[in-house]
């Protein structure tokens, strides 16, 4: 594990800070448009990391019909039976 723990800084030493390619020419800063987008990107997925449920309802219709098409695959190979998959559809007693 050590010798494995080595090798990995040692890459990450190498690919990242090696020396500069002149090939690469000029490096620059973000512009303001660039900023922009990564600064709404990074709002979105802070707030939804913060309130998942405000986009899980998108998906419950999706999930909830995959689950259904997999059912008789999940019944015959492990034995849950439909009480266990309406439990994992969220919907008891339901099926």
């Amino acid at each position: 594990m050590i010798v494995t723990a080595s090798y990995h800084v040692w890459a990450a030493q190498r690919a990242l800070y090696g020396p500069y390619n002149e090939n690469l020419g000029q490096i620059r800063d973000l512009g303001k448009g660039e900023f922009a987008i990564t600064l709404s990107i990074m709002v979105v997925v802070f707030i939804l990391g913060v309130y998942p449920n405000l986009i899980f309802p998108l998906f419950t219709h999706y999930v909830g019909s995959l689950s259904l098409a997999f059912m008789p695959l999940v019944q015959h190979t492990s034995g849950l039976g439909l009480k266990a998959a309406s439990l994992i559809l969220g919907r008891p007693g339901s099926i």
